[in-house]
C-alpha cells in the first residue's frame, strides 16, 4: 500500500495549493512578528536619545508602516514562490516553514 495514498497527502497538497496566497500571508506575518523582537531592540538603540516626540512618532510609523511594508513583500514573494511548487513539496516546505519559525520564536523568547 502506498503511504501517500493511504493517508491521502496528495488531496491535502492540492487543497494547500489552492490556499497559497493565505498560507503565504501567515507566513509573511509569522516572520514579521518574530523578527520585531531585535529590530525593536537595534531602532530602541538608535532612537534612544531622541526627543520623545520625536521618537514616539518614529515607533508611530515604524508599528503603522515599516512592519505592515515587511509582511505585504515578504508575503508577494513567498506566494510567487510558494505558487511555483508542487502539491508534495508545497506541504513540506509549509511544515518545515512553520516548524523554523516556532523554534526561532522559542530560542528568541518573543512569546514569553
Amino acid at each position: 500500500m502506498d503511504w501517500i495514498s493511504t493517508l491521502q497527502i496528495d488531496r491535502v497538497g492540492k487543497f494547500a495549493h489552492e490556499h497559497v496566497d493565505q498560507i503565504a500571508y501567515a507566513m509573511a506575518t509569522s516572520l514579521v512578528v518574530v523578527v520585531s523582537g531585535p529590530v525593536n531592540g537595534l531602532f530602541g538603540r538608535i532612537v534612544g536619545g531622541w526627543n520623545f516626540v520625536l521618537r514616539t512618532l518614529f515607533w508611530v510609523v515604524l508599528f503603522t508602516m515599516g512592519y505592515p511594508a515587511l509582511a505585504w513583500g515578504s508575503r508577494r514573494i513567498l506566494g510567487q514562490f510558494l505558487g511555483d511548487q508542487k502539491p508534495m513539496p508545497l506541504l513540506v516546505l509549509t511544515f518545515l516553514a512553520f516548524l523554523g519559525f516556532g523554534i526561532w520564536a522559542g530560542q528568541r523568547k518573543n512569546l514569553r
